[in-house]
């Protein structure tokens, strides 16, 4: 039998902010559309078949692994289209929990351009260590995976 010491209760927030370069429009739907496009298959924990955002009040942002087997990685909880999408779901042990987490994304025009601002919240089992892993995922995600995807695919 083995038995681990809980890192006690704790809440943390990251906060996001990345410019792309287009319309708000054209972020919403590559952020919501064409995620499974821009996602990045290593932040998926299974056989990943396609990555899927419902984006319905709702639905889910979830992994497909094909065969009716997945992981479901929140539900749409707030959603006004083209410019605020909130999801909510848990963090396992393997990522830093366990936790509950709350994702708001929101988009508002900024010149021709759009200011994207991604604010997670996150409460349960939490460490410093995932205040920092998440912050580092969410950057590489909208900075690295959805900004560059935006701006070289200008469709929408």
């Amino acid at each position: 039998m083995s038995t681990e010491t809980s890192t006690g209760f704790g809440v943390l927030d990251v906060t996001v902010e990345v410019e792309i370069e287009a319309s708000p429009e054209v972020v919403w739907h590559a952020l919501t559309a064409d995620i499974g496009e821009w996602w990045p298959r290593d932040f998926c924990v299974g056989d990943l078949e396609r990555f899927v955002l419902e984006p319905t009040l709702g639905g889910r942002m979830y992994e497909d692994w094909g065969g009716g087997a997945g992981l479901i990685w929140a539900v749409v909880t707030g959603l006004r289209h083209g410019e605020l999408l909130q999801l909510s779901g848990e963090l396992s042990k393997d990522f830093g929990g366990p936790a509950r987490n709350i994702t708001t994304i929101k988009l508002r025009a900024e010149g021709e351009g759009t200011r994207v601002t991604l604010s997670d919240s996150v409460y349960g089992s939490v460490s410093a260590k995932t205040g920092t892993d998440l912050d580092a995922g969410w950057r590489h995600l909208f900075a690295g995976c959805l900004k560059p995807f935006v701006e070289s695919n200008r469709t929408g």
